[in-house]
């Protein structure tokens, strides 16, 4: 048995051998006939890999042109429509159609995801769930504020119908020949639910690797994704779905800026919190806008952010007490961000009371 897996290890990686034999013979001195003599053995065995393990390349190679053979010819059924303007909506109603038991792992949408108004998302998304028994229910998932400043969070509650104007369809163009070739085909739509009309659609092909063991994102998808869709490290991550709605169309949200933003004008009062999340800045605020300090006992010290004019702050209780791993992130509604990693390093575990302006640290 051990013989017989030295032989396949030999003819499928027969440079292995090869290279080793040749140290050994290279080493070797003009005293060491043994050395000499094991690295020629090795090298034999080496060279009798490389020929016998032909046949197992030449299948990989031609495995390999076949596949992107296919997938070639999938990629020219590939489309892209969108409508000229993005289309204001609070959110949408979902509708799945997984055709068989391949239905992707990445373009199925998580409801959750794509609800917090704050970051540019959807207020509310509903969808059709089916239930034991065959019935159903309507489920909402709506942002709802906290009264804190974590804002809120999107939550569950059945609603009697679905009433938001248009839908986001996702459903499988994945056939069995797809499947052989590691190829998953999906159609994304989005039309008025009213009279069904498409607004926008997209047919995406997508190719996964061959090994899979540690959920590696695809090796190519088609069309090519837009900036958004290319953080596709696993599956997990590859929301192209997603993405694609928020081409279409324009989150919209009725909830005051208060239930929205950490930061924002004519706050009310001084917020405290433990910035465990991001910290998001309403529209119309830039760095110039904002000044902040520190105070408070050495390693446990207290951040302030605050906007030039303003009497009140959001303060970070004892920010620095959880180190680097719990440093949120400043996010402007503009798409600008500041890690406040640079906070802590410009402080150099040193108090500063005195206001000072976020341009300082540049962007």
């Amino acid at each position: 048995m051990i013989f017989y897996l030295i032989l396949h290890f030999a003819s499928v990686y027969f440079f292995v051998p090869l290279l080793l034999g040749w140290m050994l013979i290279a080493t070797s001195g003009d005293d060491e006939k043994v050395q000499r003599s094991i690295g020629w053995g090795i090298v034999v065995l080496g060279a009798w890999g490389a020929v016998s393990g032909i046949p197992h390349w030449y299948a990989q190679v031609t495995q390999g042109l076949t596949i992107k053979s296919y997938m070639n010819d999938r990629c020219k059924h590939a489309v892209v429509e969108l409508p000229t303007t993005r289309l204001p909506a609070d959110g949408f109603v979902l509708v799945q159609k997984p055709s068989n038991a391949y239905m992707s792992r990445m373009t199925r949408v998580e409801e959750g995801r794509l609800i917090n108004p704050g970051l540019g998302l959807f207020q509310r998304v509903q969808v059709y769930k089916e239930v034991a028994g065959g019935a159903g229910e309507f489920v909402e998932w709506a942002w709802q504020p906290g009264g804190v400043p974590e804002m809120g969070a999107p939550k569950q509650r059945t609603i009697a119908a679905l009433t938001l104007p248009y839908e986001l369809v996702i459903e499988s163009l994945t056939t069995p020949e797809d499947q052989n070739h590691r190829v998953e085909g999906v159609e994304v739509k989005v039309r008025e639910r009213a009279t069904q009309t498409v607004l926008a659609r997209k047919v995406l092909f997508v190719q996964w690797p061959e090994r899979q063991g540690s959920m590696p994102g695809p090796s190519r998808i088609c069309p090519s994704p837009v900036p958004e869709e290319v953080k596709c490290a696993s599956p997990f991550d590859c929301d192209l779905a997603g993405a694609f709605v928020l081409h279409v169309l324009k989150p919209q949200t009725d909830l005051p800026e208060s239930q929205l933003f950490h930061l924002h004008r004519g706050m009310a009062k001084t917020r405290y919190w433990n910035c465990s999340g991001d910290i998001l800045v309403a529209p119309g605020i830039s760095l110039a806008d904002i000044e902040w300090w520190s105070d408070g006992r050495p390693e446990w010290e207290d951040l302030h952010f605050r906007i030039h004019g303003s009497s009140t702050e959001l303060i970070c209780d004892s920010f620095h007490w959880g180190g680097a791993m719990f440093r949120p992130t400043i996010r402007f509604s503009d798409g600008t961000s500041l890690p406040t990693v640079v906070l802590a390093n410009a402080l150099k575990g040193k108090p500063s009371p005195s206001p000072r302006s976020l341009t300082e640290l540049g962007r």
